[in-house]
């Protein structure tokens, strides 16, 4: 049985979900940074669990891409779709800290400095990433950045629209040991301001929501 969305917009039937979730899941969240190497799976199980059992339903490194690899997230409104690899909404996660190397926003490191210092020279109190040569050229470094992520969104291909969704936890509890990442990552925004999830002294949920590029999966 499909859930019944039509009468709100999928943006925000996905932001009161997500919202509920990290709310519930905040000060778990807090003490799984603490954990190296399981942080995102941990996370991606939680909300598997958090959505089990009912449509829409969440599963986590389920959808294939055509580059290679999987989304971390993909919701299905019903057991056909499933069945069809057909989602409703796919996704990116990202947990990061204030302290995190450059290389875990663009994939270099020394490129978390050049975005600071340019930001700052504009004026401008927003980092605004969008679909353009500089972004693109994190999907050709090995590092699974935070733009790569982004880009693997907006290039998945479908042949109906999909909503691609880009969640990124940020710990702001070291804001002592603030780097010029961190700095990027309480200023950045993907293609437009994102949804607020979930937000305290020490931990920021953030969603954007975007748009695909202007092509669809080939035919088998």
């Amino acid at each position: 049985m499909k859930t019944n969305v039509q009468s709100q917009s999928a943006v925000e039937y996905w932001c009161r979900k997500f919202e509920s979730f990290f709310e519930k899941r905040a000060n778990s969240i807090l003490q799984i940074f603490e954990a190296k190497g399981c942080r995102e799976g941990w996370l991606q199980g939680e909300m598997f669990l958090h959505f089990a059992g009912r449509w829409p339903s969440v599963w986590c490194n389920h959808h294939p891409l055509e580059e290679g690899g999987k989304v971390d997230l993909a919701a299905y409104s019903s057991a056909i779709d499933d069945v069809n690899k057909k989602p409703s909404l796919v996704g990116e996660l990202k947990m990061l800290r204030l302290d995190y190397q450059g290389k875990n926003i663009t994939g270099r490191h020394k490129d978390a400095h050049i975005l600071r210092e340019t930001l700052e020279r504009s004026g401008r109190q927003s980092l605004i990433v969008k679909d353009d040569p500089e972004t693109r050229l994190a999907k050709d470094r090995g590092h699974n950045s935070l733009f790569r992520d982004y880009l693997r969104l907006i290039d998945a291909g479908f042949e109906y629209p999909v909503l691609r969704v880009l969640i990124l936890v940020l710990d702001l509890r070291n804001a002592k040991e603030e780097n010029d990442a961190g700095f990027l990552l309480k200023r950045i925004e993907f293609e437009r301001k994102g949804e607020d999830l979930f937000k305290s002294e020490s931990l920021w949920v953030r969603a954007w929501f975007l748009h695909g590029r202007k092509h669809v999966r080939k035919a088998a």
